[in-house]
């Protein structure tokens, strides 16, 4: 695809800046991705105009991607690291266990039930984070370890803070690894 025909499909000038054509492909791009009832060939078209307009501006493929685009290769810097799946098992049991501490022997006066719930909405989400780095989760599990960490100052016994003992290591790791996966 030749420059001109490029600027026609996605709708800018010859001399369009970096700018306007990252924006056109965008809007462009919304209109005929595949998922949302697009045509497939007519994307690939959108995203092959952006890139010969992008090269024949003189701007360098990886230069015009989004930063987060960049960081997704091989050589990108991890904030997080991997776990065996046997280790993962391991903390998973651990925050099984601490809710079940939790829930057993809290001092609240909505045991055991309350406890067993909010530790298992804790223990989905931190887990569910650690497999999918879903950011929804990562949010959600936040805020069940805050939920938590009230409860267990309000109500404080010894399953409380036994339980939190069990789970605390568990959820930095989860979170870890939920953290090097698939940014």
């Amino acid at each position: 695809m030749d420059p001109a025909t490029a600027a026609r499909v996605l709708g800018v000038s010859l001399d369009a800046s970096r700018a306007d054509i990252e924006r056109a492909f965008r809007r462009r791009a919304r209109l005929e991705h595949p998922d949302l009832t697009g045509d497939a060939t007519a994307f690939a078209a959108v995203t092959q105009a952006r890139d010969v307009l992008v090269r024949a501006e003189g701007w360098r493929t990886a230069a015009a991607d989004p930063p987060r685009a960049r960081t997704t290769g091989a050589s990108a810097a991890r904030r997080g690291f991997d776990l065996p799946p046997p280790v993962l098992a391991l903390l998973c049991v651990l925050l099984v266990a601490g809710s079940l501490v939790e829930g057993l022997a809290s001092t609240s006066p909505f045991a055991p039930l309350e406890p067993v719930l909010r530790s298992g909405f804790l223990v989905g989400t931190v887990v569910g984070y650690a497999l999918t780095r879903r950011r929804v989760l990562g949010i959600l599990s936040a805020i069940a370890i805050v939920t938590t960490a009230v409860a267990t100052l309000v109500w404080v016994s010894f399953g409380s803070l036994l339980g939190g003992a069990l789970m605390a290591p568990a959820i930095v790791l989860l979170v870890l690894h939920g953290r090097n996966r698939a940014l």
